[in-house]
Parts: structure tokens; C-alpha cells; sequence
């Protein structure tokens, strides 16, 4: 309980003398604002009312408020003492466990982005943008988009893009002939908040185009698989492939295993044909399949079905290769949604690519779908979405969860986890 505000000694005896006490000792730093003539006193909850009022009598410190279960104190100095002064003064006195400054705190809200297009982007406020980025945007994750390309002239482009290869003419040249893989870069990472067009799910990865598409929009088994492999030997983290075929393929699923074995979260789209079943690689095991849904939160109706998980894809606006902005649709715009949200949390430390999977999925909110199946909302109810979400806390056991209003205690204790569970 707060005691009562308690004055000392008056004003008036707010002076520094040369007969005052001599406490002596170096006076800490002042790191940061704090509230003007104002200090915070830490004392032995255990000394007693008494032993505390005497040791502030020596420096005539009125004191405000005490906690006593911490031994906590705020003082109010006099007009004739700074409180870099009364710090310098006081520091060193072994009746007293500390004194510092009351330091101003402040509420650590996330402002919208200036990005003009921003307001337009419905899919971004949907997955609980821009309150994601209240715990980073990515940094040190390598995306792989095996696509037609990435323009990498853009006007609103991209904060960290690799030179990338291509497996369907040859060489180092990602020049995007289609248009589609630069649109899906950025809604993976397009640069945010730098005044210019629109945002990205995950600005801070570093991408690494992988040309598997050529201009017409088709590619082969052969130049994914290729392209997957080169991925993984990069040092991808995760795969996006907003691709498909319904040719089942042991060639893919072998490249597959090889991404997998190497720590690459593979997400694909799940394809539109309005099917009950996903497309391939969506539907091999080791892939996430990703549906669509549109901004009323219902699969979008020309999506597949058969999917791990459902993230925007009507209606998704970002920039072009040819220049400008287009809102396109299709379970190949919803797929780059999930793997920004794979890398979100693969840069809280989340390293294992079967743990990431088990996070996105078990963290999603259900919908009824008209389909016939449960899907599963997009990234924000997925990661960032502060209601009621649910995490794996032990990788090596699955079947522990917990409920939280709080992203950022949720992944503190992931990483505790996971240190725990490595240890």
C-alpha cells in the first residue's frame, strides 16, 4: 500500500552547505528524460520507517510516496537543487541502496507508415499491421522467392535485395518479364514507411530472388526444384512459391526434404481453380498451403481448398514491375502474406522449420467456411493479433499451449523455451 505524501523537513532547508552530509561517490548517468526535481530512492524494506525518514532527514528530501514492499521512494527536491546535483550529492551513502532520476516512460504504440497506399491496403490492417512491427520487421531473415523474377528498379523497391539467379534462361539476371514475382515480393517486403506507395508484411528480411518463371508465367519441375536447392544452399530461411501444378512430383518433394533438412519454412499457394483439394507443391507434407480470402473474411471464391491456412488474396495491391500500383487476386498474392509472417517469427530466434509451421497454424483463428472445410485466418490472428492467441511454448512438445493478450510475452517465452529446450 501507498502511504501518505510525508514532508520532512520545509523547503526552506533545501541547501547544499559545507556542513551538509558527505556521501560522496561517483553519481550515475543520466540516461534518458525524467521528470524535473524528482528522484526515486531505494532504501532496505526491511530497515523500517524510522531508520528510512532519518537517512532522507540528512539530505531534506520530502518524500511523496513510498512502496514498502520494495523499499521504493519518490522525493521532491527544492527549487535550489538540479537533480544532477542531488544525484552527485547522495550517491555513495551506504544507508541508501540507490538513487536515480524518475525517468519518463512512454507508451510504445505503433503509428500507422507514411506510405501513401498504405490506407488502401486492407489485407496489411487485416494481419494486424502495423502492430506487428512493434517486435521487428524481419531483420536477418533471407526470403527466397522462387517466381518470375524482382524488379529491382522500382520506385518504391526494396530495403535488402540479393542479386538472386535464374533457373529458366540461365545466369544472375532476376529481371522480372511477368510482373507476377515482383508484385509477391512486395507484399513479402516492399520498403515501408518510406513515404513512397505501399507496405510489407515483413520489410526488414533480406530477399533473394530465384527466377523460376519465365515471362509467359510458366516454369518447370526441373528449374524449381533447382531453384529450391539454391535456395537452401544460400541460407534462406523461407521459400515462397506462389506457383503450382497438379502433377504430383517426386523430383519436387526430394527438393523439398533437402529445404526441409536445411531449416527452410516452404510456403505455396494453394491454386484457383475452386478446387476441394490444393495444388502442387501446396499439397506435398512439407509445404504450408495457403488459401485466399477476401476482405469480408471469407475464402475468396476461386480459391483451393485442402489448405493449412488462409490469408489475404482478393484485391491485393502492390507495386508493379512495369511501374505503379495494381490490386491483383489469387491464392499466389495470399501465399507471400504467410511467408512474411513465417519470417516474423523465425527472427524471434524460431529456428526450426517444423516449429514454425506448428506456431502459424495453431495460433490462427478458426472460420467456418461455406466450403465445407475449417480454414484458418491470415498472419494477424496468427502472430500478432493481440486477443486470445495461442503458442507452442516446447518445441519438442507440441501439445503445450498457452492463451495470451500479450505478443511480446508470448515470444519471450518461445525463446525461453527454446533456450531451455536446446540447453
Amino acid at each position: 500500500m501507498i502511504s501518505p505524501a510525508r514532508r520532512l523537513l520545509p523547503p526552506s532547508l533545501f541547501l547544499i552547505t559545507a556542513c551538509g552530509p558527505q556521501a560522496g561517490g561517483p553519481a550515475p548517468a543520466i540516461e534518458g528524460p525524467y521528470v524535473e526535481r524528482e528522484l526515486m530512492v531505494g532504501t532496505d524494506p526491511g530497515s523500517g520507517e524510522a531508520a528510512r525518514l532519518a537517512v532522507l532527514d540528512r539530505y531534506g528530501l520530502v518524500e511523496v510516496e513510498h512502496l514498502p514492499g520494495t523499499g521504493l521512494s519518490r522525493m521532491v527536491l527544492g527549487d535550489d537543487l538540479t537533480v544532477a546535483e542531488a544525484l552527485a550529492w547522495i550517491t555513495g551513502d551506504p544507508d541508501i541502496d540507490f538513487v536515480e532520476p524518475n525517468y519518463e516512460v512512454q507508451a510504445t504504440a505503433i503509428t500507422a507508415p507514411n506510405d501513401p497506399w498504405f490506407d488502401s491496403q486492407w489485407h496489411m490492417g487485416r494481419i494486424g499491421l502495423p502492430e506487428a512491427w512493434a517486435h521487428g520487421k524481419g531483420e536477418g531473415i533471407t526470403v527466397a522467392v522462387l517466381d518470375s523474377g524482382v524488379d529491382a528498379d522500382g520506385r518504391d523497391g526494396f530495403d535488402h535485395l540479393l542479386s538472386g539467379a535464374d533457373f529458366v534462361y540461365g545466369g544472375d539476371a532476376t529481371w522480372d518479364g511477368a510482373g507476377h514475382g515482383t508484385h509477391v515480393a512486395g507484399t513479402v517486403a516492399q520498403s515501408t514507411d518510406n513515404g513512397v506507395g505501399t507496405v510489407g508484411v515483413a520489410p526488414g528480411v533480406t530477399l533473394l530472388p530465384v527466377k523460376v518463371l519465365g515471362s509467359s508465367g510458366s516454369g518447370s519441375i526441373s528449374g524449381i526444384a533447382a531453384g529450391l536447392e539454391y535456395a537452401a544452399d544460400q541460407g534462406a530461411s523461407v521459400a515462397n512459391m506462389s506457383l503450382g501444378s497438379w502433377s504430383s512430383s517426386q523430383s519436387m518433394r526430394r527438393a523439398e526434404a533437402y529445404a526441409h533438412d536445411r531449416g527452410v519454412v516452404m510456403v505455396a499457394s494453394s491454386g484457383n481453380e475452386d478446387s476441394q483439394y490444393s495444388s502442387y507443391p501446396a499439397a506435398d507434407p512439407l509445404v504450408i498451403s495457403v488459401g485466399a480470402t477476401a476482405s469480408n473474411d471469407r475464402v475468396s471464391s476461386f480459391s483451393n481448398g485442402g489448405c493449412d491456412l488462409v490469408a489475404p488474396g482478393s484485391y491485393i495491391i502492390q507495386e508493379v514491375a512495369w511501374g505503379g500500383y495494381e490490386g491483383w487476386y489469387g491464392t499466389s498474392m495470399s501465399s507471400p502474406h504467410v511467408a512474411g509472417a513465417a519470417a516474423l517469427v523465425m527472427a524471434q530466434g524460431v529456428t526450426d522449420p517444423d516449429y514454425v509451421r506448428r506456431i502459424l497454424t495453431e495460433t490462427a483463428r478458426d472460420l467456418y467456411i461455406e466450403k465445407g472445410y475449417h480454414g484458418k485466418v491470415q498472419m494477424s490472428e496468427i502472430i500478432v493479433d493481440a486477443c486470445a492467441m495461442k503458442l507452442v511454448l516446447d518445441p519438442w512438445q507440441f501439445d503445450v499451449l498457452v492463451t495470451t493478450n500479450l505478443f511480446g510475452d508470448i515470444l519471450s517465452d518461445l525463446v525461453a523455451g527454446l533456450i531451455g529446450g536446446l540447453g
